[in-house]
């Protein structure tokens, strides 16, 4: 047994080398070949963060809200706990990852707005991302590759918004993936078109439709999924990873689909009335992890050639003038009608001429 140690030992290690080469290896596919559905010469990318520098690229991403909420740009209007700051995001083996923390800044005490906050409301730290000065678009494939937190009180959002220098900026508004860490298992998306809601139930004729808190029967804080959608001029399809899940198109009202550009958003929210408030297990500080961002547009078709018309000189119809279309030609020569290819009233020296140029043809 002794003397066979050596060669276990060998084994062992080429088998564990084999097996981390192949994880690499598949880890590479997962993150390569993620791309839009049908033929990807159908596609041209225009987008793409892969997170592989030392730090957050600034020149794409803005760390604050565009937009007054009412509360300044650091929070949003939906009760939530959170307070956005310009240091919640660490770059490590190309993936960034928005921290959230159980914490209070000096900079949230504001008794001297209206109405005043405080710690008391704003008890969390976290980080939002948004391409609002850097990148817009309209329709296209947008997608991210991402691992969200567990625990109740957190949530995660990949959305879209259009530009405040729109006429109207919100809405719309298109929620590509929102999930809340009270329930890992599900995830919810859809379509804000109108503040009008003449139907409360979600999904129905009104200001919004998309598909509630789902269970797919993933966990999604287990390990990263591939959120997108095919935004196109007649509806949205949303897809997990690769799988579409819903599509709007035929529950619209005419006239409804986003009509300009948007930027994106990517944020990682704390609390509220939909998140409800974290609870003594909720585990501080927690991660959005995200692998890439990116966005494609539909290429223009490609122009398809169009079989050239038969010269006007092939008389018999064969789709070329030839020694056929000679003998009936001079059957017309001195005429009208037939064989006046130049229109000019008689068959003459002229249309034989072009009948010579276009011969063989």
């Amino acid at each position: 047994m002794i003397g066979n140690q050596p060669k276990l030992l060998a084994s062992v290690i080429l088998a564990t080398f084999s097996l981390s080469l192949l994880t690499l290896h598949l880890a590479f596919l997962t993150k390569a070949n993620a791309a839009p559905p049908g033929n990807p010469q159908d596609w041209q990318l225009t987008f793409t963060d892969e997170f592989d520098g030392n730090e957050l690229n600034r020149a794409i991403w803005t760390t604050k809200y565009g937009y007054d909420t009412g509360r300044g740009d650091r929070t949003n209007n939906d009760d939530e706990r959170e307070w956005y700051v310009d240091d919640a995001f660490n770059l490590q083996n190309e993936i960034l990852s928005i921290t959230t923390k159980s914490e209070c800044l000096a900079s949230v005490q504001r008794p001297d707005i209206y109405p005043p906050y405080n710690c008391t409301d704003f008890p969390y730290t976290s980080g939002i991302i948004t391409t609002q000065t850097s990148f817009t678009q309209k329709y296209g494939y947008f997608e991210i590759r991402m691992k969200v937190p567990p625990g109740v009180g957190f949530w995660p959002a990949f959305w879209l918004m259009p530009q405040m220098h729109d006429p109207v900026y919100w809405p719309p508004e298109i929620d590509i993936m929102e999930n809340f860490g009270r329930n890992v298992n599900t995830i919810r998306f859809g379509h804000i078109y109108s503040p009008y809601y003449p139907n409360p139930a979600f999904g129905q004729w009104g200001g919004r439709h998309g598909m509630d808190y789902t269970d797919f029967g993933i966990d999604y804080s287990a390990d990263y999924h591939l959120y997108s959608i095919d935004w196109e001029p007649t509806g949205i399809t949303w897809y997990i990873d690769n799988v579409p899940r819903f599509q709007n198109s035929e529950h619209l009202p005419p006239g409804t689909l986003t009509p300009g550009t948007m930027y994106i958003l990517i944020n990682l929210a704390v609390g509220g009335g939909l998140a409800q408030e974290p609870t003594p297990d909720t585990v501080f500080p927690n991660y959005l992890q995200i692998d890439y961002v990116r966005v494609y547009q539909k290429t223009a078709p490609t122009p398809q050639p169009t079989a050239s018309p038969p010269p006007v000189t092939d008389l018999d119809g064969d789709n070329d003038t030839d020694l056929r279309d000679l003998l009936q030609f001079l059957g017309f020569f001195g005429g009208t009608g037939q064989g006046d290819f130049n229109n000019s009233g008689r068959v003459d020296v002229f249309d034989f001429s072009l009948l010579v140029a276009n011969f063989g043809r």
